[in-house]
């Protein structure tokens, strides 16, 4: 199907039947489905760590510099220095 192909050219090719073809290309498509959905559950938790680690670093920073209280003010000239 990809190349072109029908359902019917494909079943004449491989010698089987127009229904086999459409249940193996279902099955197929819910594998990918199942593949993308872990692939992106994996991306969301490692962009959700990098995330994490980033503001840790950026706490240990904070707290290396000694800002006792964080002023609004300087927020922009704080996160600058990091």
């Amino acid at each position: 199907m990809s190349k072109g192909y029908n359902q019917s050219d494909i079943a004449k090719e491989l010698h089987t039947t127009r229904r086999t073809v459409l249940r193996d290309v279902a099955e197929l498509n819910q594998w990918t489905k199942k593949g993308l959905y872990d692939l992106a559950k994996q991306s969301l938790f490692t962009m959700l760590y990098s995330c994490i680690i980033g503001l840790n670093e950026i706490e240990n920073r904070l707290v290396k510099h000694k800002w006792n209280e964080f002023d609004v003010g300087n927020t922009k000239e704080i996160l600058l220095t990091i």
